[in-house]
């Protein structure tokens, strides 16, 4: 039950603002009580934010298992742009500063995950600096071209790849 909440709130954050969606409206969409929403989330937001954990949780497994890192990239690009509208209404909500942390975290595992594969003699410490810098202007980046709903995601794919991988060790 607590998915199929989850699932009908993102559903429905398709079509409204997060302040228009109602508990009783999720509710009455589930076919269950008030009292059976809140016994699975505090409000809205929160089945929302379980959504996105769910959804990054999914999206670092997937890439990390990804060997190829431009395939690696590419999955996460247009991961991202599918996903946009829900993480962009996240990031704009109360629990903003929770959703970041858990995007950057996300993707630095990724990140980090590729780089110490393809950067097998740098310093640890190296490592999770780029990977850190890396992280958080690939999210930032990510954030700002995803909104163009013309967006290649496979040409920007490859042009991220060719930034991190191939500017020089």
């Amino acid at each position: 039950m607590k998915d199929k909440i989850a699932k009908t709130c993102v559903q429905m954050l398709r079509t409204r603002n997060l302040d228009e969606i109602t508990v009783c409206d999720v509710a009455k969409q589930c076919g269950i009580s008030r009292q059976a929403f809140y016994y699975y989330f505090e409000n809205i937001e929160s089945a929302l934010l379980y959504s996105a954990e769910g959804m990054l949780d999914y999206l670092r497994q997937k890439c990390t298992e990804i060997r190829d890192p431009v395939e690696a990239i590419r999955f996460l690009t247009r991961s991202y742009r599918d996903q946009y509208d829900l993480l962009r209404n996240l990031i704009q909500s109360k629990s903003h500063l929770r959703i970041k942390r858990y995007y950057h975290d996300s993707l630095y595992s990724i990140v980090s995950a590729h780089l110490a594969w393809y950067m097998r003699d740098a310093e640890i410490e190296e490592l999770e600096i780029r990977a850190a810098f890396i992280a958080y202007g690939l999210g930032g980046l990510l954030y700002e071209r995803c909104a163009d709903p013309e967006l290649d995601t496979d040409k920007l794919a490859d042009e991220i790849y060719r930034y991190i991988f191939k500017s020089g060790r």
